[in-house]
């Protein structure tokens, strides 16, 4: 027996510790028999520490879960769960695949871990799966809230269809595609309610319609329109499984007596229409015989036609046959009496034609002839041989004219066509002609008034050369227009032939006192030589308008005259050689500006080259010394024309790319300032007004930043900037009001409703009251934050609220929770003293006031045999609850207190006073002797 103990393993020693020890350092799971001893020691020692130090060396979630469910020491069992229960929710070093969640939830039954798992869980198909295990419908906007995952929140979405649930999940969806597909089945709900109302309205839409055919006056319309209704009523019908069987019915019987109704009413118009169709059949044959008929005699004079154009000798026998039986089919046709006339007039003139057979040809060879004419006419090149060729022209017309008379309708489409072919070339060639014509018509028309003019002022010499314009262009006016002005061209005739013989007799004593007037300026010139060269300037002037002198006295009136004139412009001349000198004067002065010019061009070449950038150019000053410079231009005086354009040709050469630099750099600043005008008026339209006024005053900035943009557009870009600065602050303070108004509207708003939530809190008795109004105060306290601003005093008022709710909650839970005690212990009393039995169990008042949690404990209680000691498990209880003990009990109270401790330290966990209660019910049938033992429970949980 010594050896035998000797040679033993430590993992079979009887001291524990030393079990331990060996599991710790001895034993490994790795290797299989190792592994099975540790599976034994785990399952079947007698220390629980052991099994504790097996199961922690095998660590394994197999083992764990196995120990969880079939380990005898419940202590143990209790150990193994909570390490299960680590692991599956990742507070452990074994980690898990989501398979293996996945299998572990099949069997998981602790519904209070699985909603713990399921808040800490982030992985789409184990909250799925953890959510369909619970199974509990009001946890859905808990967990689509908590989880912003897009596969969980789309099935959370399909999980429910009540509107105010989706509503709420549509604010806290994860991303655009959740929001889209709650939206859209918020709507394709919407629609499924509204499809029965729209569908109720469209059915009493097309009753209404059929009842109204009624009034139809016209059969054929109501059989129409009764076809289109009845197809209407059988698309609705199609629909009728969203409606009530009953409304089915009513809907369906409507439609019948309507029905039934228009039968009757319509009955006697069936003959009536069946008559009106009669005539339109008849109707229908008259129009298709004069179809008929109207081609046959379309076709009888085309054989006319077609035996003359082509010149075929028409076999009138054959045609008098045919002609004849026409004449049958009109007088057999459906036709009346006039109708039967008319075609009858069209095969009589049918004859008459073949009568004139002789004439219609010979009219034929006469239109071809005066084709040809109108090609031997002549066009003109000049207005001046217009009327002749016109006349030509007219004379071939007339005989056209004849020559259809005569052929009638039998002239053949090719001579019909070159006919107006001639005549649109005609016309096209002599429409300049004929324009400018006019246009020389309506000159003769102008001038004639203006000649009259002249006449009547005295102003003779020009009215000799305007007569003589009109007298040349009146030639060439067409008979038309010279008709129209026949009277007038003949009365100023008369008046021109009346002044030219006055002409002489004027014009000698005026051009003698004009050349007295220029020898005095000769004896006495003007002091201005400017006004001298003018005065004579004018003279010369006044002299070629007079006209002629008398014969013998011209000449030498215009000799002395020059002669005269060069005396008195002498003066001018020495004036004029004065001012020669200031124009080279000016001519350098002209010089020296250029030079200072090309300089300023050279800085602006000079700073270009560099490379920088344009706005290291001083263009503020260069523009300003370009304007110094133009204005010295402008005021240094007059120069030799020739030389003063090659001046300015240079100085503009020179200038150019000054002005286009300067140019560019105003417009390049005034692209930026429209874009910054643009940017600005954009923001017009940003619905955060605030926002707005924050980028427009960093425009601001930038409009400061930006150069000059030119005279024409920086004030104009000005106004236009600051039109829309003001128009936005404007805005600004239009819905700073708004926010006032309402927020002195949501402010009253919020306390009606926060003094209504109050007063139902208030008169709230039980604890769903509270928790609806807790919801509703959460919702506004929502919509309170949703408000900018925040009204600060209604959301700390609704903080307030909750917190009260909440107390009242607890307050509600723990009256529930201390009279779920005192009935329980009424009916534990009862049933010590034997007064009730299951069958009368749940009869009793206490029993069915209890949860289903207690009831369950009472009925197995009730299935218990047999009764034990309750004294130690009844001190238990009291020292758990820190209640005092009988006085006679303290030192089995003491042992009680040192065992508790020892089983505390070795399992790490403290105990429970519930489940120690529902341990001490468990212990046996209560009795008589359990009634002491009951009133000192009692006051543990019913304080």
């Amino acid at each position: 027996m010594i050896f035998k103990n000797l040679f033993k393993a430590k993992w079979q020693n009887k001291d524990s510790n030393v079990r331990i020890t060996a599991i710790k350092d001895q034993l490994s799971p790795s290797d299989a028999a190792q592994g099975d001893i540790l599976l034994q020691l785990a399952a079947q020692d007698e220390s629980q520490l052991v099994r504790r130090a097996a199961l922690i060396k095998l660590n394994s979630f197999t083992q764990w879960l196995s120990a969880s469910k079939d380990n005898s020491e419940n202590k143990i069992r209790e150990f193994a769960q909570k390490q299960v229960t680590d692991i599956v929710l990742g507070k452990h070093a074994i980690t898990l695949s989501v398979e293996q969640k996945i299998a572990y939830l099949e069997n998981a039954s602790s519904t209070a871990m699985i909603e713990n798992w399921l808040g800490l869980e982030s992985d789409a198909r184990l909250i799925i799966a953890l959510y369909q295990k619970l199974n509990k419908p009001f946890l859905l906007s808990v967990v689509f809230a908590q989880k912003q995952n897009q596969q969980v929140q789309e099935f959370l979405a399909s999980q429910t269809e009540q509107v105010s649930i989706l509503e709420k999940l549509s604010k806290k969806a994860v991303n655009e595609h959740v929001a889209e597909l709650l939206s859209s089945k918020l709507q394709n709900i919407a629609e499924q309610a509204q499809r029965p109302i729209k569908l109720r309205k469209k059915i009493q839409l097309t009753l209404s319609k059929l009842l109204a055919l009624k009034d139809t006056p016209h059969y054929s319309v109501f059989l129409t329109r009764r076809a289109e209704l009845l197809e209407q009523w059988d698309q609705h019908q199609l629909g009728f499984i969203c409606l009530p069987e009953t409304e089915r019915s009513s809907f369906l019987d409507k439609k019948q007596a309507i029905e039934i109704q228009l039968e009757k009413i319509f009955l006697p118009k069936q003959e009536a229409y069946a008559q009106q169709q009669i005539a339109d059949k008849l109707l229908m044959e008259k129009q298709q015989a004069k179809l008929s008929l109207d081609q046959q005699v379309h076709a009888l004079s085309q054989q006319v036609s077609q035996s003359i154009i082509d010149k075929v000798e028409l076999d009138q026998v054959l045609f008098n046959e045919n002609l004849v039986a026409f004449g049958e089919q009109v007088s057999q046709s459906p036709l009346n009496g006039d109708e039967q006339q008319v075609y009858n007039k069209q095969s009589a003139d049918l004859q008459k034609k073949i009568a004139q057979l002789p004439a219609i040809n010979q009219a034929l060879v006469d239109a071809e002839q005066i084709i040809g004419q109108f090609d031997d006419i002549i066009k003109p090149e000049h207005i001046s041989g217009l009327n002749q060729a016109q006349t030509q022209f007219d004379e071939c017309l007339v005989k056209w004219k004849q020559v259809t008379k005569v052929a009638g309708d039998i002239l053949p489409d090719a001579i019909g066509l070159a006919y107006r072919e001639k005549i649109q070339q005609w016309r096209a060639d002599l429409k300049p002609l004929i324009e400018e014509q006019k246009k020389q018509g309506h000159f003769v028309q102008n001038k004639l008034p203006e000649l009259k003019r002249l006449l009547d002022s005295g102003k003779y010499n020009a009215c000799f050369g305007i007569f003589k314009r009109i007298n040349k262009v009146y030639a060439d006016l067409s008979p038309g227009q010279q008709h129209r002005l026949e009277r007038d061209v003949e009365f100023v005739t008369k008046k021109m032939a009346d002044l030219s013989d006055w002409e002489h007799y004027i014009a000698t004593p005026r051009k003698k006192q004009l050349l007295q007037d220029v020898l005095d300026l000769v004896d006495n010139p003007l002091d201005n030589p400017n006004e001298l060269a003018a005065k004579v300037k004018q003279s010369r002037k006044i002299w070629m308008s007079l006209g002629h002198a008398d014969d013998d006295l011209d000449k030498g009136l215009n000799q002395e005259f020059n002669l005269a004139c060069e005396k008195a412009f002498a003066p001018c001349r020495l004036y004029y050689a004065e001012q020669e000198q200031l124009r080279e004067q000016h001519l350098s002065n002209r010089q020296l500006i250029l030079e200072q010019v090309s300089e300023l061009a050279t800085k602006l070449d000079t700073g270009s080259d560099t490379g920088s950038d344009k706005r290291q150019v001083d263009f503020k000053w260069l523009d300003g010394q370009l304007n110094k410079l133009n204005q010295q231009w402008q005021d240094a005086g007059e120069v030799e024309r020739g030389k003063y354009q090659l001046l300015k040709q240079q100085y503009a050469k020179i200038v150019q790319p000054i002005k286009a630099a300067i140019r560019k750099f105003h417009d390049d600043n005034s692209d930026s300032k429209n874009a910054l005008v643009a940017k600005a008026r954009l923001e017009l339209d940003n619905q955060d007004i605030f926002a707005a006024i924050e980028s427009v005053k960093k425009l601001q900035t930038t409009w400061r930043e930006i150069g000059y943009a030119g005279p024409r557009h920086e004030n104009k870009l000005w106004q236009s900037f600051r039109e829309v600065n003001d128009q936005l602050f404007k805005k600004r303070d239009q819905r700073k009001d708004q926010q006032a108004e309402e927020q002195l509207g949501l402010v009253s708003d919020f306390e009606q409703k926060l003094a209504s939530i109050k007063q139902a809190t208030a008169s709230a008795t039980d604890k769903p009251m509270c928790l609806n109004e807790r919801q509703n105060a959460t919702d506004l306290l929502e919509q309170v934050l949703q408000a900018k601003p925040v009204i600060k005093h209604i959301a700390h008022a609704l903080d307030t609220l909750l917190a009260d709710i909440d107390n009242k909650v607890k307050q509600i839970d723990t009256q529930a929770q201390s009279q779920q005690w005192i009935q329980l212990f009424e009916l534990l009393t009862a049933m010590a003293n034997g007064e009730l039995a299951g069958a009368t169990l749940i009869e009793h008042a206490s029993y069915r006031q209890l949860s289903p949690f207690w009831q369950k404990k009472v009925n197995e209680q009730l299935q218990l045999n047999g009764q034990v000691d309750r004294d130690e498990k009844t001190l238990e209880l009291e020292i758990l609850a820190g209640m005092e003990s009988p006085a006679a009990l303290a030192q089995a109270r003491m042992q009680v207190q040192v065992k508790m401790m020892q089983q505390q330290m070795s399992s790490g966990t403290g105990g429970n006073l519930q489940d120690s209660f529902i341990a001490w019910l468990q212990l046996g049938q209560l009795g008589e002797k359990d009634l002491a033992l009951l009133s000192r429970v009692k006051p543990i949980f019913c304080a």
